[in-house]
Order: C-alpha cells, then structure tokens, then sequence
C-alpha cells in the first residue's frame, strides 16, 4: 500500500493506494481501519479544493462480491482497479488467474450497482496463444462496458517463472513481435476513437479521470510504502548540491516485519541515497513515459541542469533517430520511440 504526497514534513498527502499481492483479501473493516490509522497521522490533501481525493483500491474479480464492493465504497475507498487482465477464458487459464470472464464482468457490474463511479480495468496483450483479433475484440468489449480508465500492459516474461522457463526451451507461443507492434498501435486507435486519452504509455483515460496516484510516481514525486515488501521513495536534504532522494524497501518476510518494527518502529531493510546523477536518470526513465513527456524547465530547477546539457549525445542522436521530440517546452517520444522505449530509456539509465 501506498501514499503519495507533499513530503514527511508537512505529513500531507495527496493520494492513497491499496496495491500488490491481492489487497481486496482484505476485509472493508480492514480497509476501513487502515484508512482510520492514516487519517490519524496524515492530512489527506486533494490538489485542489474542488477535487475528490484519490484512494484506489486494487481488487481481483475472484475475491469480491456486491456486499463487500458496498464496504469497500462506505470505507472510504473512491476508486477501483480491476485485474480483469482477459475476458478470454483461454487466455486467464493459460496466465493462471483464479478468475474466469464472467467473474470479470460480474465485478464490474457489482462495482457499479455498488457506488463506484471511477472504475480502471487492466488488460493484458501479447499472451501466449492470442491473435491480433482477440485482442481487438477484447478492446471493444471493454470499451463498451465503459470504464473510466483502462491499463493496456504487454505480457513481461520474467525471469525464473515458469513462462520464462518455457521461453527458454522454444515451447512459449507468444505473438510475433510484428504482430506484438500492431496490438500496441490498435490498441490507440480503438481507445482513442471512443474517447480515451492516451497520457502514458500503457494507460487511457476519459477526460478527468487520469489516474492521480500513478502521476505523481512517474513525475519523479515521493510516495511512502506501507506494508511488507513495501517500497519508499522520500526526501532527503534535497538540494542541487547533495542531489539525494532517499529509497527504501520493507522486508518481505512476514515474521521479519513485525520483529523489525517491534525492535527499531520500522521493518525497512534497505536504503539507498540516490545520487543526482542516478535521480535525473530515473526522472527522465519515469517521466519519458507521459505522453506529455518532460517539462524542460521543471527538470532544470529541480536538477539545475538543462537535459540537453547533462545528456548531450543522448538527445542529440535520440532526436536525429526521430525517436524524441523537443518542442513547446518538453521533451517528450515520438510515435517511434514509443514503440522503441527500452531502447531510447536505457540511453538514460
């Protein structure tokens, strides 16, 4: 779980984040308390005072019903992200999740009678087995049930899982990459016809509804994990001079958790002082992913450097390549570098 905010010293946030693993295990009580015990020791701050604040909660299709969504709602929580990730039976058996379509769908429908007027679906593409008209189809589809926001994330193959192990052996039928380019490509001609905005990489939104959360992540903003395994991204004594921002990450194991807070108040197992050179990197790693892209005189009052300064070759040869674009005050991907991403951001990094 996270919250995003204004910084420790103000104990100020914008933004709350119930994420990773399957919070929506959890009971609305649960919830319920969790939000009581922030709300004790944070002032929860919306950007501006005619905007709701954002507290997202993550929910797999297979844990929730109408009587638990209703709790979810009178908790506290104002925005839902559902893990339908496929509405093709074939396709949730072969990612191994415990849902089936009409679970998905009864989700949404029980998300809605429940309250929820701010609803994100997550999609998954290029899974092994899926043709560019599956995918297709699955787009019209969701479009039609009419969320909010939708997350249109290709398949990552990691590596040590059992799709990985496959990929190594030649036994994993995934698209080809052709066929992986054209999903990406339809996928923002079908979201955008029917009124999403595509502002980052992998997300859409109808007008108003961008995800708040997420923004101030890949703006480089602070957030503060809460939980096991949870990770922290807060500052230090920023400044152009020491160029530090501080990351941290809570220990993954349960009984290690609560033994660490009982002994020191914390169960954070690692630290890292990022320098600025490595804190520009990731800037520019994070915010390359906004369509906006990057606001060139936000990167130099925050680094009190110009980019084109610090990066040179990189922008010199990323914008020759037609891969990034410099103009009305950003930096931001061309239609090409989109496609070539990891490509134009490993140049940063």
């Amino acid at each position: 779980m996270e919250v995003r905010g204004k910084g420790a010293e103000t104990k100020s946030v914008e933004t709350i984040y119930f994420g990773g693993g399957t919070p929506s295990l959890l009971s609305p009580k649960s919830i319920e308390t969790i939000l009581g015990a922030i709300s004790k020791n944070f002032k929860i701050v919306p950007p501006h005072p005619q905007v709701e604040r954002e507290i997202t909660l993550e929910i797999n299709p297979g844990t929730v019903n109408l009587e638990k969504l209703k709790g979810y709602r009178d908790a506290g929580v104002n925005r839902l992200s559902i893990g339908v990730q496929s509405l093709n039976d074939t396709l949730l058996t072969t990612l191994g999740r415990i849902h089936n379509r009409q679970q998905a769908l009864g989700a949404y429908e029980d998300a809605r009678e429940a309250g929820f007027d701010n609803i994100g679906i997550d999609l998954i593409h290029s899974i092994p087995g899926e043709s560019l008209s599956d995918w297709k189809r699955e787009l019209n589809e969701v479009v039609l049930l009419g969320p909010e926001h939708i997350s249109a994330y290709s398949l990552t193959i990691e590596e040590g899982t059992p799709f990985h192990c496959q990929l190594q052996k030649g036994l994993l039928p995934l698209p080809s990459e052709e066929t992986q380019v054209d999903m990406l490509l339809v996928t923002e001609e079908i979201l955008k016809k029917a009124g999403y905005e595509h502002y980052e990489v992998s997300n859409y939104a109808l007008p108003g509804f961008r995800s708040r959360h997420n923004q101030i992540y890949w703006k480089g903003g602070e957030y503060l994990g809460l939980g096991v395994s949870a990770h922290s991204y807060i500052s230090g004594q920023w400044s152009v001079v020491s160029g530090q921002r501080i990351r941290t990450a809570n220990s993954s194991n349960l009984e290690e958790y609560f033994r660490l807070i009982n002994e020191k108040g914390n169960a954070v197992l690692q630290k890292e002082m990022l320098t600025k050179e490595k804190a520009m990197g990731e800037y520019l790693f994070l915010g390359l992913r906004m369509m906006e892209g990057i606001n060139l005189k936000d990167f130099e009052e925050r680094f009190g450097i110009e980019i084109e300064t610090a990066y040179p070759d990189a922008v010199s040869d990323l914008t020759q390549k037609g891969l990034l674009d410099i103009s009305q005050g950003h930096l931001r991907l061309t239609k090409q570098g989109l496609l070539l991403l990891n490509e134009v951001s490993f140049r940063f990094v």
